[in-house]
């Protein structure tokens, strides 16, 4: 980084890169990395010798879910659990849980990571059809659902009208803290794609992105009966039913 005692890191990719590349763009600045370590499923964590202060979002580790991403991967600090002037000396990891020794109040720390993975959507199912209710001329009463994420505490949702999502529509994006999201006014007979991820107290992954398509549109209407009146007595044997007549019906 641009402090002179701040330490940076690089990445060079076998079969590629032909210079090593600086990754760590988005660390904060003057971060003292003295140890990284990779997980199985490919999340970088980077240990940063700053003492904690979280007003300034130095010390403690850095977390990268995307250290291979071509255009720069993101890196997030994670302090949580450490007290206010907290030294890290050390990484380990086993699994999903990582330890590290807190020289300034001297114990060990342990941190279990439970949002590498994607979040499971669950419903509207991928490639529904005929999803949503008709009110007028919009397709209401559409809801997204996923399965609750351990250790989640909040989640971004978002939708659109192709699989890009690099530019969302006003209104198609929100968070949450349940793991349901209710859709505004959507259109009839069009097909929309969705994905959630989880936003605190980390990042995850992008769920996979499902698709479904809103209901054709139109509202049922059905005709009021006028004769004879619901419980009437006395009624001819052949009787004359009336109702009301409904626009383009034969």
């Amino acid at each position: 980084k641009d402090d002179k005692n701040s330490s940076a890191i690089y990445r060079f990719t076998i079969g590629s890169s032909t210079s090593w590349e600086s990754i760590d763009s988005t660390l904060p600045d003057g971060a003292i990395i003295d140890q990284f370590i990779v997980s199985s499923d490919g999340t970088l964590y980077a240990m940063n010798s700053q003492p904690v202060d979280t007003a300034k979002g130095e010390g403690g580790m850095e977390r990268s879910l995307n250290p291979t991403y071509s255009l720069g991967p993101t890196f997030e600090t994670v302090t949580r659990g450490l007290d206010a002037g907290a030294t890290l000396n050390g990484l380990w990891l086993s699994g999903n849980r990582l330890w590290s020794i807190d020289t300034t109040n001297w114990r060990v720390m342990t941190y279990t990571d439970s949002l590498t993975e994607p979040v499971t959507l669950t419903s509207p199912q991928e490639k529904a059809q005929g999803i949503g209710t008709m009110i007028n001329h919009t397709i209401s009463n559409v809801s997204l659902d996923w399965e609750a994420a351990k250790g989640a505490t909040s989640y971004q949702w978002q939708l659109d009208h192709d699989t890009d999502f690099s530019i969302v529509p006003a209104g198609f994006e929100g968070s949450t803290k349940a793991s349901q999201a209710k859709l505004p006014a959507l259109e009839p007979a069009t097909t929309y794609y969705w994905r959630v991820r989880v936003t605190e107290p980390v990042l995850s992954p992008w769920s996979t992105k499902w698709s479904f398509t809103t209901s054709l549109g139109s509202e049922t209407i059905a005709p009021k009966l006028y004769s004879p009146e619901a419980g009437a007595s006395g009624v001819e044997l052949k009787p004359i039913f009336q109702w009301s007549a409904i626009a383009g019906a034969d």
